[in-house]
């Protein structure tokens, strides 16, 4: 029963007020963050690892020819869960890293067998150059490891 005395609902199903406890002084949510004001949704946005720049990056690196698989390694993995954990603004995914303040992507790949390894790594590099620069993101050095020959 309501102890609302504003409220005519025996049961307590009435939404007249909401309870100040889990309101902000205006009557919002404060841990929704379509309510939040727009700067701390888009600083919210850019500070969460997001996956849509890596997976296009992906994408990209799995769209080379002579390029089997992303292959994580130790580096890419702990760098992104410590980008998940830390909720930075680097752009991470298991076997692709990117750090816009140190301008620099990590990419750790399998190559298959058939293609000459040096330029399939010279492919993968301009295609993500040219992927970055697309993106706003001219000054990113490409740094691609070879984790396997498959």
């Amino acid at each position: 029963m309501s102890t609302d005395p504003v409220s005519t609902d025996p049961v307590g199903t009435d939404p007249v007020s909401p309870d100040p406890l889990e309101t902000g002084p205006d009557g919002t949510d404060p841990l929704l963050v379509e309510q939040a004001d727009p700067v701390a949704r888009d600083l919210g946005s850019v500070l969460r690892p997001t996956t849509g720049l890596a997976d296009q990056l992906a994408a990209t690196a799995l769209g080379v020819s002579g390029i089997a698989a992303l292959e994580p390694g130790v580096s890419t993995t702990l760098q992104t869960l410590d980008a998940r954990i830390r909720c930075t603004a680097a752009v991470a995914r298991y076997g692709l890293h990117l750090d816009p303040v140190e301008g620099r992507l990590l990419v750790e790949v399998a190559v298959r067998s058939l293609h000459p390894v040096r330029s399939v790594v010279e492919d993968l590099q301009s295609a993500l150059t040219e992927a970055l620069r697309a993106g706003g993101l001219a000054d990113v050095d490409v740094v691609v490891r070879v984790q396997s020959v498959a």
